[in-house]
């Protein structure tokens, strides 16, 4: 869209110069003179929104290098000042758009590096009501250089000051915008070691075997270790009449494992059963088996898909977004060892087993296993457009 800016030029009025002049020398076209018009004509900025209103404030590549962010995330979060509202809710993210059109979501910019951000305008809430949103949040539209290639690998480790709890991250990202196309692929491994009881100042009372006294804090987890693993993948071309498509693909695994205890084992020996520590008495002896600790596991999956398909320039502007997810967890949970063989033959007073003597290595009973599945799938469409003076925006 143009802007047409009108100078009306107006002729001097002071008064002229003291000689002769005859009226039928006047230049006969000094009193046409304050009718002349200046028209220019500008053309919008790359990657703008379609509608005719300017930015509250505009970050140019200096700007936005100036905040030090390495991702979209951080800078978002360094201007976050800037793009804050105070109507509504408040204190959310700002609606989100790539060279003035709507994305399919957030996962199509997190992989983007600051670096291939021409600029970004910070829009009023109002904006937002034409793109399909509620006008309670800011608008931030990233406007993307023409060119650009990079490959980036980034690597990131922290440890606590008193021990355990390590942690780092491996991110390799490839990006391509060219031709107006924009392809993306992040390849993410985030593992995170556990952190144990006996690492921090817990205090608890050993557990008294048969072996001798077990100190269960090296076998009890405060944080759990973790691996996540992700890859994700956009794709961003031009379609016919002057349409852009986009899709996303992400696929991502997470494994948890967290301790809760050793595996000891508990017999109940009868008062009547021949090696009972007190005869007549009922008692509680414990054993270490020399099992692993007992602990749960978690792995969960996930697979997300979406795309949208923005028209191009008009007096009537459409967009259609689809998203789908599925996940899938199942969690194991040890429930400690299997005496019921040793608990019987304890219960029929059998003089042959001795509670107190060697066991056969039993093992752990079988785990708990829970598993859960979600399925979700969105579709929606914004229609906006000119009707008289007024902006109208459909929303399904």
């Amino acid at each position: 869209m143009r802007h047409l800016i009108l100078l009306l030029a107006t002729t001097s009025l002071a008064p002229p110069p003291a000689f002769a002049q005859n009226a039928d020398d006047a230049d006969p076209t000094a009193a046409d003179s304050d009718e002349d018009a200046i028209i220019i004509e500008a053309e919008r900025p790359r990657g703008s929104v379609f509608l005719d209103v300017e930015p509250e404030e505009v970050l140019d590549a200096r700007d936005i290098q100036a905040t030090g962010a390495t991702s979209i995330a951080e800078l978002l979060q360094a201007i976050e000042p800037q793009t804050q509202s105070n109507r509504g809710r408040g204190g959310g993210r700002p609606i989100l758009l790539v060279n003035g059109r709507r994305i399919s979501g957030f996962r199509e910019l997190r992989d983007l590096p600051p670096e291939a951000i021409e600029r970004v305008d910070i829009l009023a809430e109002d904006v937002a009501l034409a793109y399909g949103y509620a006008a309670d949040q800011r608008v931030v539209n990233f406007v993307l250089r023409e060119r650009f290639l990079a490959t980036t690998v980034q690597l990131e480790g922290e440890a606590a000051t008193d021990g355990g709890r390590e942690q780092g991250e491996v991110d390799v990202d490839w990006l391509v915008l060219r031709d107006n196309t924009r392809t993306t692929v992040s390849l993410d491994y985030e593992p995170a070691g556990s952190l144990r009881e006996d690492e921090r100042d817990i205090v608890l009372q050993p557990i008294d075997t048969i072996e001798g006294d077990i100190d269960p804090r090296p076998f009890r987890t405060l944080i759990g270790r973790s691996e996540l693993y992700r890859l994700n993948g956009t794709h961003q071309r031009p379609m016919p009449g002057n349409m852009s498509a986009t899709v996303n693909l992400q696929l991502q695994q997470t494994e948890n494992e967290s301790l809760f205890g050793p595996a000891i084992g508990t017999l109940e020996v009868p008062g009547t059963n021949p090696f009972a520590p007190v005869a007549g008495i009922d008692s509680i002896v414990r054993r270490d088996l020399g099992l692993d600790p007992l602990g749960r596991d978690t792995k969960a999956r996930s697979a997300g898909l979406s795309a949208i398909l923005n028209s191009g320039p008009g007096d009537w502007r459409w967009s259609i977004t689809a998203d789908g997810n599925l996940s899938d967890s199942v969690t194991y949970t040890d429930r400690g060892p299997d005496l019921a063989t040793a608990q019987a033959a304890l219960d029929a007073l059998d003089p042959s087993f001795d509670p107190f003597g060697a066991l056969a290595a039993d093992p752990l009973s079988p785990r708990n296993r829970a598993e859960s599945e979600t399925r979700t799938f969105g579709l929606d469409g914004v229609l906006s457009g000119k009707v008289g003076p007024a902006n109208v925006t459909l929303r399904t």
